[in-house]
């Protein structure tokens, strides 16, 4: 019977721990399975991507209305002017590819008469502050902030839960 409990015990404290251990490095924010973290430094898209990528995360790539609210919050509270986002139609002119080079899905959110590719420099995907943090295009090599995303940290162990004997 005390080997059952014990297991009881362990597979209780598992499960527990599994939720706590969801969570992200300090400064991160967890939203649906992943983490998110807002650059303060405003440098260029490809810089960003870098930055990013040294955290062990990508630039945000926006799929759903719940992930953009989520993601137009953080940069409202960071109070950006302008953020990026991981997307560009630098290979091709009008077809836009997230940085995995996932299409885009049905979801967009363009401010209106975006994208325009104003004078023919426009290549990179923001958000931008006086659009009401709407997507625009924007110069790849203009200075943003930036918000990248990665997954959450998952370090359970079977050695992090105690078991008594």
């Amino acid at each position: 019977m005390r080997k059952m409990s014990q297991l009881t015990f362990f597979l209780f404290a598992a499960l527990v721990s599994l939720g706590a251990c969801q969570q992200c490095s300090q400064g991160w924010t967890y939203f649906q399975g992943r983490c998110y973290g807002y650059g303060n430094t405003a440098t260029s898209w490809a810089s960003a991507q870098v930055m990013c990528q040294s955290q062990g995360a990508t630039l945000a790539e926006v799929s759903t209305t719940e992930e953009n609210n989520f993601v137009s919050a953080i940069a409202r509270t960071r109070k950006g002017t302008c953020v990026w986002l991981g997307a560009t139609d630098i290979f091709r002119e009008g077809d836009w590819k997230w940085t995995n080079r996932r299409d885009f899905s049905n979801f967009t959110n363009w401010s209106g008469g975006e994208p325009n590719n104003l004078n023919n420099v426009e290549n990179c995907l923001n958000m931008f502050q006086r659009l009401n943090y709407r997507w625009n295009d924007e110069n790849c090599n203009s200075n943003c902030n930036f918000i990248c995303v990665g997954p959450a940290n998952n370090h359970l162990s079977a050695a992090e839960v105690p078991i008594s004997k």
